[in-house]
C-alpha cells in the first residue's frame, strides 16, 4: 500500500492521522484491509497538494453513519484550508443538504 500512495504523493502525517490511516496499513496488501480502511486511503490517495478538484461519487455509501461523518468532516475541513472544490454525487439528499453549498437535483431537470 505504501509504494500504492506514493505514486501519487507523500502524505505528511498529519493527513495520515487526519484520515485515522495507521503506519501499519502501508505495509499490508489492499485485500488485507478492511472495506472503511481501503475507502480512507483511497480518498487520501487523491489528496494530493496540487489537488484542486475532487469529484465524489458515492463515495461514502458502503460505509457506517459515523465512518460517513466523519469521512465529510475530513474532507469538508480539508477543502477549506486547502482550497479545493467538491463535486459531490450522491442519491442521499440529507447528504448533499448537510455538505453541499449548491444542489442540483437531475430528478427536477427529468420532469421538465
Amino acid at each position: 500500500m505504501e509504494k500504492t500512495l506514493r505514486e501519487c504523493w507523500d502524505p505528511d502525517e498529519e493527513v495520515l492521522r487526519c484520515f485515522g490511516i495507521e503506519k501499519d496499513w502501508l505495509k499490508r496488501w489492499p485485500r488485507e484491509l478492511s472495506g472503511g480502511e481501503l475507502q480512507r486511503f483511497c480518498i487520501v490517495r487523491l489528496l494530493s497538494p496540487k489537488t484542486k478538484f475532487l469529484i465524489c461519487d458515492e463515495i461514502t455509501t458502503m460505509l457506517d453513519v459515523i465512518s460517513q461523518a466523519q469521512i465529510w468532516n475530513r474532507l469538508l475541513m480539508l477543502s477549506e484550508e486547502r482550497s479545493y472544490g467538491m463535486v459531490i454525487v450522491t442519491h442521499n439528499m440529507e447528504l448533499a443538504k448537510r455538505v453541499c453549498t449548491r444542489i442540483i437535483d437531475l430528478r427536477e431537470i427529468n420532469r421538465r
